[in-house]
């Protein structure tokens, strides 16, 4: 198509220098400030002597100019780590790769603009400010039996190559980032700091997409390496887990205080908290629906027990005869709490109020988290906790999610947490099913997907998408699933017996503190933030798809011939059309109502854990989800305040020194991790407000 993919490097492309058309003109703000970073820096001219460069990876709407070059090879590069599939590559070669001509930068055809458009419909990427192009002092090697010696190296030369005044330069962060990152994880055979800065200087990128892209390509060249070898979105199910394992494990390591892990873990996780604490939630209507009971399923409640009982009967088969030791449990609990904010109180204080808290406290980032209230706790606790009133309090707060869509979360409160905990121990650790899956992890293994592709053949698959699973669950449901654990452990113990018992008695007795300020008892629901969502949602889902299953017996179906369940996800295999259909009609009827567009029916395809079936193999989302995993969705759309990112930095800064790392090397770390860390400006509070990043939506 007149571009050569191989081609590599800005300046090596036709010989492209500072003064081609599509660089970015020296924009000077009000008073000749040469701190406006706004989009007005943009411009399709050619500039003398032009000192700035413009992002790349942007979509512009019909008619503007675009460096077509570079964008190009971004996206070949994208592609070929398998960060975009070949039909966005393709609308991109299709639409700028015909008519782009050094001389004139010339704009894509109509025809290209519409391919262009479908490829990418409903796109919102970032398209940050033109950045400006500087020389980076070299960093000194990293030596990992001094840590705080190169973190101070990357302080120090942060501030002498940006602005000294704190400018909210978008380049300075997302370069740091991922210098930082390229560091901790380097490679032997791969100059890291250059990757991160071609990957700055071509496209202007969000941190979270160029950290994802170079974990995925860099820090992983084995697992890269392998998939390389097969087409773009394609994995031959027999070679999956040998390309899923590494690559999970690698990703698992972030939480391990061993090696460089525990420092990367901060920058690994900054960018997925930085959503919480910040959004709008229509909070009328949730209290609404959490008091709607016309929301629940309709199943018997002695149905849903007696479904329990047989499952908790065969996942638990293997589970040893002893009692468990709940003092001993109490002193392990730095090994099994998880950090987790206790409610995410601090989110809704006064910016200017949390501004001066950080002050009295010397500058230090407290947050109260499930992991330090334990470490208060006296060695008696549980056996206190379980002689008060059983009670779940869980604060409500907004959340935005990866895609940039606000939503409600509920965090629990840590008493109820370590009593759950508690009652889980044993069962979480001996649970054995083929079908209500608690580890998604085992759900990767290759038997496992070879019997799933398998039991397609000649059948007919359902997969089922419920309507908001958290909300359906009757609390006299979720009640069962905890009474019905008692008794099918018998072996651990009077105290064991007594946690279980406590907890389902405790979601009969659910409150929430709104942010508001009001406390409600609500009357369904299960909290997203609870110890045992995961587990209620697995066993539920399991229960309520064997109650259809037998209706739908009732009515002529025979059955299923294969299943999975995980959360809220559903992979069903019936023997033929009509009991899929009928197992769907059992579900419907009693309420577990489902998103009618996204239940798949098919007998040669099927999806189950972001990982699709069908008669060619098993394909799946590798390089996308380590992307996701590692620092979120870059297509998000929503400008993260200052406070927001304060407030998630506290939250990274407790998870890392929980997992192990120092709380100096943490707080050096986190330091640079903000922007606009620690600068004076507007109404003292002592945030530096950034300019919002410039959303351009895809052209339609």
């Amino acid at each position: 198509m007149g571009y050569d993919a191989r081609r590599s490097g800005r300046h090596a492309i036709a010989g492209l220098s500072r003064a081609d058309p599509g660089c970015v003109s020296h924009s000077v703000g009000p008073g000749g400030n040469d701190d406006d970073w706004s989009a007005q820096a943009y411009s399709p001219h050619p500039a003398p002597d032009c000192e700035w460069f413009a992002p790349a990876w942007v979509t512009r709407l019909p008619g503007d100019a675009i460096p077509c070059l570079e964008a190009m090879q971004y996206v070949e590069d994208l592609s070929r780590a398998r960060i975009i599939s070949h039909r966005v590559r393709d609308a991109w070669r299709h639409a700028y790769a015909p008519e782009c001509s050094v001389a004139t930068g010339s704009n894509t055809t109509p025809a290209g603009q519409k391919m262009l458009a479908d490829a990418l419909a409903g796109l919102e990427t970032y398209a940050v400010p033109a950045c400006k192009r500087v020389r980076h002092p070299a960093l000194p090697a990293y030596d990992p039996a001094k840590p705080s010696a190169f973190v101070a190296a990357v302080a120090k030369r942060d501030g002498s190559i940006y602005p000294p005044k704190g400018s909210a330069h978008p380049g300075s962060f997302h370069t740091r980032v991922c210098d930082v990152l390229a560091s901790l994880l380097g490679a032997p055979r791969v100059d890291m700091r250059g990757v991160a800065q071609t990957l700055i200087a071509r496209a202007g990128e969000p941190n979270p997409f160029v950290a994802g892209y170079l974990l995925w390509r860099y820090a992983m060249p084995d697992v890269h390496e392998f998939l390389s070898q097969t087409s773009a979105d394609y994995v031959p199910y027999d070679y999956w887990p040998k390309a899923w394992k590494p690559v999970t494990a690698a990703v698992k390591k972030f939480g391990a205080p061993l090696g460089y892990e525990d420092r990367a873990s901060s920058l690994a996780e900054a960018e997925t908290l930085v959503g919480y604490g910040f959004g709008g939630v229509d909070w009328d209507e949730e209290k609404a629906r959490r008091c709607d009971e016309a929301l629940v399923t309709t199943f018997r409640d002695c149905d849903v027990h007696e479904a329990l009982a047989e499952l908790y009967r065969d996942a638990l088969a293997k589970q040893p005869s002893q009692s468990v030791d709940i003092d001993a449990l109490w002193e392990s609990r730095w090994f099994w709490i998880a950090t987790g904010s206790e409610a995410g109180a601090s989110a809704r204080y006064d910016p200017q109020a949390f501004t001066q808290a950080y002050r009295q406290l010397g500058g230090r980032l407290v947050r109260h988290t499930h992991r330090s209230a334990a470490e208060a706790r006296s060695a008696d606790f549980l056996r206190r906790q379980l002689a008060r009133e059983p009670k779940i309090t869980a604060a409500a707060s907004a959340k935005v999610n990866e895609r940039g869509k606000v939503r409600a979360l509920y965090a629990g409160d840590p008493a109820s947490y370590y009593v759950t905990a508690a009652a889980l121990a044993r069962a979480e650790d001996y649970w054995q099913h083929d079908e209500a899956i608690l580890a998604p992890g085992a759900a990767a293994e290759l038997h496992a997907i070879v019997q799933r592709r398998e039991a397609l053949r000649g059948n007919m698959g359902m997969m089922y998408d419920y309507d908001d699973f958290n909300i359906m669950h009757k609390h006299e449901h979720m009640d069962a699933t905890f009474s019905a654990l008692a008794e099918a452990m018998p072996h651990a113990g009077r105290e064991h017996n007594e946690c279980c018992l406590w907890v389902a008695e405790a979601l009969l007795n659910q409150h929430v503190k709104w942010p508001d300020g009001e406390t409600t008892k609500v009357r369904n629901g299960l909290f997203s933030g609870w110890r045992a969502t995961t587990w209620d949602n697995t066993t539920l889902n399991w229960s309520y798809v064997t109650i259809a299953m037998k209706k739908a017996k009732e009515w002529g179906g025979r059955g299923l011939v294969k299943r999975a369940h995980v959360g809220d996800d559903v992979f069903a295999v019936a023997p033929d059309w009509l009991s899929a259909v009928l197992l769907y009609d059992a579900l419907q009827i009693s309420n577990a109502r489902a998103q009618s567009s996204k239940v798949l029916f098919s007998d040669t395809a099927a999806e189950f854990l972001r990982v699709r079936y069908d008669e060619a193999g098993v394909h799946g989302y590798a390089a996308r989800t380590i992307c996701g995993l590692v620092g979120g969705d870059p297509t998000a759309a929503e400008a993260v305040s200052p406070f927001g990112r304060i407030s998630a930095i506290a939250d990274t800064v407790a998870r890392c020194t929980a997992r192990g790392m120092r709380a100096d090397i943490a707080e050096k770390l986190a330091s640079r991790l903000i922007r606009y860390w620690g600068a004076e400006r507007e109404a003292g509070t002592g945030m530096l407000v950034p300019p919002p990043p410039q959303v351009i939506h895809a052209p339609r």
